[in-house]
């Protein structure tokens, strides 16, 4: 009676290593989970963003906690292997998430660039036509239709024009720059060789 008692109490010894293991590695998960969930309710009631480099931050310092206190229990090696494989599986998800966030986010920029490009540009061309039609009353063959007080408010009207040519020449580098490659070299290639009416090709491109 007393040999089973003993070999109860031996085994129940020789597992409650692995139980306190597992035990304290769902606690860190639950943990971790739990984090997210407060993320996720922070970001939808408070507009509030909790990165995810601050939440595996958070379970490093978990695992780190844990680890230290398997060592004391020499169970550190056990430990080790289980919370190595998971908390890698946490890390290569998390980067491969990021990667596609970003190339995703760059793809919708350039694809905005390309759009508005084409409207600024399409802007600048009724700029352009504006400017020549009022000059023609200022300097050119229409220039005796008006008077001279009508003549000095047309001017003022193309100084206006000047400074928003200027501005949209400043939107149509920026949004140039976001644009990719090839979205660059297509457009480059059409205002060189364009010798048309523009207001004409951007409502037909639109």
């Amino acid at each position: 009676m007393e040999n089973g008692t003993t070999a109860t109490s031996g085994s129940l010894a020789d597992f409650w290593p692995q139980v306190l293991l597992i035990a304290l590695t769902a606690a860190a998960v639950g943990v971790f989970i739990g984090i997210q969930i407060v993320k996720r309710q922070l970001t939808s009631h408070k507009k509030t963003h909790i990165s995810m480099e601050y939440s595996i931050m958070v379970l490093s310092g978990i695992i780190t906690v844990c680890a230290v206190f398997f060592q004391t229990f020499n169970m550190l090696e056990a430990f080790s292997s289980a919370i190595i494989t998971a908390f890698s599986g946490v890390v290569f998800s998390w980067l491969l998430t990021k990667t596609s966030s970003k190339e995703e986010w760059q793809k919708q920029e350039q694809e905005l660039a390309r759009r508005s490009y084409r409207h600024i540009d399409y802007i600048e061309s009724a700029s352009k036509s504006a400017e020549q039609m009022i000059n023609q009353y200022i300097q050119g063959d229409r220039k005796d239709e008006i008077k001279d007080k009508e003549r000095l408010i047309f001017s003022g009207v193309m100084d206006y024009i000047g400074y928003i040519s200027g501005g949209i020449n400043t939107c149509k580098m920026d949004w140039y720059d976001l644009m990719s490659p090839e979205e660059q070299e297509k457009f480059s290639s059409r205002e060189a060789a364009n010798t048309g009416d523009m207001i004409f090709f951007n409502q037909e491109d639109a």
